[in-house]
């Protein structure tokens, strides 16, 4: 192969062979990524491999899109020897991210419920305050629509003062 000839890639149904072989072991390993300075130096490596298609960013071995492949953890460089080698995890390790991701999910939801409590408690008593029923947790839930009642508060309130001190004279 010559210096201006690129290579080529495998055909479409190989490509779609490899990169679905490559996508079941990262989905199963779940999902991981590498680091920002492992994804860079991968990127180098390939970038000077022979095997580069440089106007597709595809590996000419296997035909994968390298953004994508040199950001998976479970990936290997398919030349021999191999350029970059895989950052797996293990699966102790992956059995604590799994129930760290269960645990910040279980938090979220229960934030998400004290929220929405929250919100349904100052619906009441702003409603019963403005002598009003119809303010929904929508509203609740819009800061411009919360300025404006605040707005109303603070002026009803400043009535009250008011009306409360002329009749007190």
């Amino acid at each position: 192969m010559s210096k201006q000839e690129e290579p080529k890639t495998p055909s479409i149904f190989q490509m779609a062979k490899n990169f679905s072989k490559e996508l079941a072991k990262y989905i199963k390993e779940g999902a991981p990524n590498v680091s920002n300075s492992v994804y860079i130096e991968r990127l180098e490596a390939c970038n000077t491999c022979p095997h580069l298609i440089k106007k597709q960013m595809r590996c000419g071995l296997c035909g994968c899109m390298l953004e994508h492949k040199a950001k998976w953890k479970t990936t290997t460089c398919p030349d021999k020897p191999e350029r970059w080698k895989p950052v797996f995890m293990d699966k102790a390790t992956l059995e604590l991210k799994k129930n760290f991701d269960e645990e910040q999910e279980k938090e979220e939801r229960i934030k998400n419920v004290k929220r929405k409590k929250e919100l349904a408690e100052n619906q009441k008593r702003i409603n019963a305050h403005l002598k009003r029923g119809n303010l929904t947790l929508k509203e609740m839930s819009n800061p411009i629509k919360m300025k404006k009642i605040y707005g109303q508060l603070k002026s009803n309130g400043a009535n009250k003062k008011n009306n409360n001190t002329k009749t007190g004279k």
